[in-house]
């Protein structure tokens, strides 16, 4: 019973609704989406789970399993005790971001955001709207791009056999590989335990022994994949071509793959992998910008500037971009193209010391400050400081 409660916890449950709702329009569900990204930007994990239905999480877990009155009380009293902080904690690892669009799809239209880590990955999240009695718009599922699925159906697939576990009949049967899952969550559970511990090599031993098939299940073999990820990048690759086979054209597996691709040096499989993203969630600036930093990598600088450029009409706000400026201008050893970046990236930021903080705060520029054209520019910008200060000094 404990595991079926931790499993609810920790999957990260948001289910549709199965009441009849008020039409909402586009011009709502935009809105909406506008203030989900809000939440994101401004790390209002609170806010976003507030408006989440959570009785629609309910209605679906529950539903057509026979559970009883007294069972159901039971089960919600459990399943919401943490579900909050487990939302926040899924969702609050993405600090910025983007509402971009709305995207058909066979539950209605979902509002699509892009979200970004602290460290740059990508995802992209597929709210579900319903509306509350109150007619507030409220959010009841997500499709999670990297998963390749909503969270309801992630939750709903792992967390039929550990009901049948919990009574007895409740499915009538089990198939085979939701018997062996639900043999195996106890050590599931445990790896994941130890990966939210740093317990990396001993969480990824935990999961070696378990059968193939389990090893494969789509939740597990994501699991394995962020464990492989801190430990070295054979075992990242061994898991993501075990994913690549198992289930292939997965509509995650693009998203997934990029990193794969370009630890392989594939650079034009990588831009492959870049584009077909880009058609699936209908275009986004931040996968160009991508591309940009994968041409980089293949030497190709030109087309690497021109996307950067392109990034920076369409979203003027990924300042990304300029650091990839800046990069093909010491990557190419052109010291007047880092040098002209830098000055545009001035101006736009004029309270950022671009010679204090970029220059001399990146090691990357360490060969660049010894060039003729930097040390000429170091000293046109000290004694238009000096000029400056001059009058002011004066006039006290």
């Amino acid at each position: 019973m404990r595991y079926f409660y931790t499993l609810l916890l920790i999957a990260g449950l948001v289910l549709p609704s199965l009441r009849a709702q008020t039409p909402i329009t586009d011009a709502e569900r935009e809105e909406f989406g506008q203030f989900l990204a809000d939440c994101f930007n401004e790390g209002d994990m609170g806010t976003l789970v507030a408006r989440m239905d959570q009785n629609a999480y309910l209605d679906l877990i529950v539903d057509g399993l026979g559970l009883s009155a007294a069972e159901l009380v039971g089960f919600r009293e459990g399943a919401l005790k943490g579900l909050a902080t487990t939302i926040e904690k899924q969702f609050g690892n993405f600090t910025a971001g983007r509402f971009l669009r709305l995207q058909d799809s066979d539950r209605g239209k979902r509002i699509l955001i892009r979200v970004l880590s602290d460290d740059g990955a990508v995802n992209y999240f597929g709210f579900i709207a319903g509306k509350s009695k109150k007619g507030e718009l409220v959010w009841q599922d997500c499709f999670i791009f990297l998963a390749g699925e909503t969270m309801g159906e992630t939750s709903r697939r792992t967390v039929l056999p550990l009901v049948s576990q919990m009574r007895k009949g409740a499915l009538g049967f089990l198939k085979p590989k939701e018997a062996e899952y639900a043999q195996a969550f106890p050590m599931v559970h445990k790896a994941s335990l130890q990966m939210q511990g740093g317990q990396l090599i001993q969480a990824w031993h935990t999961l070696e022994p378990l059968p193939e098939a389990v090893k494969l299940d789509r939740t597990v073999i994501m699991l394995r994949l962020r464990i492989a990820q801190g430990i070295d990048e054979a075992k990242y690759l061994r898991v993501m071509e075990e994913w690549e086979k198992t289930y292939p054209g997965d509509q995650s597996l693009d998203l997934i793959s990029i990193d794969s691709e370009l630890l392989r040096k594939n650079y034009a499989g990588c831009l492959r992998r870049i584009a077909a993203v880009n058609q699936r969630v209908g275009g986004d600036p931040y996968l160009l910008l991508l591309s940009a930093n994968v041409c980089i990598e293949s030497g190709d600088y030109e087309t690497a500037r021109k996307n950067a450029r392109q990034v920076l009409a369409d979203e003027p706000t990924l300042y990304g971009a300029y650091d990839t400026l800046m990069s093909i201008g010491l990557r190419s050893k052109n010291p007047k193209e880092t040098l002209a970046v830098l000055d545009e990236f001035g101006e736009r930021f004029p309270t950022v010391d671009v010679d204090a903080q970029i220059v001399h705060g990146d090691e990357a520029f360490a060969d660049f400050r010894q060039t003729d054209e930097y040390k000429a520019w170091a000293e046109a910008r000290k004694a238009k400081a000096e000029a400056t200060e001059a009058p002011a000094a004066k006039s006290d």
